[in-house]
């Protein structure tokens, strides 16, 4: 009789336990939340807690959420969702880019840029400098090209109505390389007592190479056709102009020799394909 006792013990515990086992939400915060998951959408997560009242359903966006535990011991995890190449796969990978600032800034300037997989990415730009808004420049031609390498930072929020971000969307830094050649005519005055001759003019070189690193965000449209970006780069530079305080290469601004640093800003808009 003793031991039918003490098996039914066991038997109504194990029955008590089960009834009272609850599901575990693991926020990115790292906030616990033990409850009842009443569903698990594409977009959500519903759920109760009896502690304070069983018949109230809150809402919780799967994007704040890194896993759920059920009672069953079954894991879900969101986190390791969002990396997952499958979920890229049919996305556009390819964008084409406009400078959108640079026939303002005497240049006409394209880009390309290629996904490597996730949160990487490479990135061509090619500038035609003579192109655009010269004032009191003459004879102004020349070319520049850069190459750089980004990293595509996690967006936080990627569900939306059951799809992931764009592969390519978001804060980045990009490491890059800077070339830039251009000739110019300038004044070439000639001195004959307090009289100052203008009117002969030579040709002058310029050409500077730029180690810099671009830091910066893109945005992808949602039919995943267009796309904007902006970004503010810094660094090092070598140039044979070294008797200027300043000098616009067209692709970055040079310091003088003593100080040889450089920065660019730039904004683009792109069509993705």
């Amino acid at each position: 009789m003793r031991t039918k006792h003490l098996l039914l013990a066991i038997l109504g515990l194990f029955f008590i336990t089960q009834g009272n086992a609850q599901d575990t939400i693991f926020k990115k915060n790292q906030e616990i939340i033990i409850c009842n998951i009443v569903k698990v959408g594409i977009n959500e997560i519903e759920y109760n807690q009896v502690l304070y009242n069983s018949n109230a359903i809150i809402t919780l966006a799967k994007s704040r959420v890194s896993k759920v535990v059920l009672a069953n011991g079954q894991i879900l995890n969101f986190a390791e969702e969002m990396h997952s190449p499958v979920d890229y796969k049919l996305q556009k990978k390819n964008i084409i880019k406009v400078d959108f600032l640079s026939p303002y800034f005497g240049y006409l300037g394209f880009g390309y840029e290629k996904s490597l997989g996730m949160q990487r990415s490479v990135e061509f730009n090619f500038g035609i400098i003579g192109l655009g808004f010269t004032p009191n420049k003459e004879d102004l031609k020349g070319a520049f090209g850069k190459i750089g390498y980004k990293f595509i930072r996690s967006p936080e929020v990627y569900y939306k109505a059951g799809n992931f971000p764009h592969i390519l969307k978001g804060s980045f830094i990009r490491p890059e390389i800077t070339f830039s050649y251009f000739t110019q005519s300038v004044e070439d005055p000639i001195y004959y007592g307090n009289y100052i001759d203008y009117s002969h003019r030579s040709i002058e070189t310029n050409y500077s190479a730029a180690l810099m690193v671009a830091l910066g965000k893109q945005w992808i449209s949602e039919s995943e056709k267009f796309s904007v970006s902006w970004y503010y780069a810094f660094g090092y530079t070598l140039s044979n102009d070294s008797d200027y305080n300043e000098v616009y290469y067209y692709s970055h601004i040079s310091g003088p020799s003593e100080f040889p640093f450089s920065m660019m800003v730039g904004v683009n808009v792109g069509f993705v394909y």
